[in-house]
């Protein structure tokens, strides 16, 4: 796979996107806790790590914010998520501890 010299250069590289797929919810849906999103992601990682991935701390934040976004309802949400996202990820993860 070729990357751009910047991203290959970098001390700590990113090598996952997030993807939003947006559409309307259901009448069963049931919105998560951020905490069960960070549980989420969590299994995720696990399952990356041990399929073989090494995953950088860029990498690590990716699928924690894209789990994170999984608990937004509307856009207000979204950007409240996007201001606090440190402040939310080190909160949750501290309580976790």
């Amino acid at each position: 796979m070729s990357v751009a010299t910047p991203v290959a250069a970098a001390k700590d590289p990113i090598a996952f996107d997030i993807v939003l797929v947006c559409r309307k919810t259901s009448p069963a849906y049931v919105a998560r806790t951020k905490q069960q999103a960070v549980l989420a992601g969590r299994r995720q990682l696990a399952r990356l790590a041990g399929a073989g991935f090494k995953l950088s701390r860029g990498d690590r934040m990716v699928v924690e914010f894209g789990q994170l976004l999984t608990t937004v309802a509307s856009t207000e949400d979204a950007l409240d998520l996007a201001d606090n996202s440190d402040m939310v990820i080190d909160e949750l993860e501290a309580a976790s501890a």
